[in-house]
């Protein structure tokens, strides 16, 4: 929890014990910059040129596997940095953009 709060630039939790119950309070506040790994980074730079770019064509630029890109691409846009276009999850003609910041 705590490496997931410090990647996404927000503050570490804060746990606290009390009595025989425990509190965890997260905070929404960035504190720094969202990290990214080199992997994330290809994939941005890819998306830069401003047309949508496929799975398929993003896997083979970046040589990995189509799963393992949408995994990272399905980081990318939950963190805000990739806009997905498409009809639904299981659209093959799903584009991805990278998005305004």
């Amino acid at each position: 929890m705590s490496a997931a709060c410090e990647e996404a630039g927000l503050r570490v939790p804060v746990l606290e014990e009390i009595g025989t119950h425990f509190r965890v309070i997260l905070s929404a506040t960035r504190t720094g910059p969202i990290r990214i790994d080199e992997v994330d980074q290809a994939i941005l730079r890819l998306l830069e040129e401003g047309s949508g770019r496929s799975t398929a064509e993003i896997a083979k630029t970046i040589s990995l596997s189509p799963r393992a890109t949408r995994t990272h691409l399905a980081d990318l846009v939950r963190r805000g940095l990739v806009i997905e276009v498409g009809s639904g999850p299981q659209d093959p003609r799903r584009q991805y953009f990278r998005a305004e910041n």
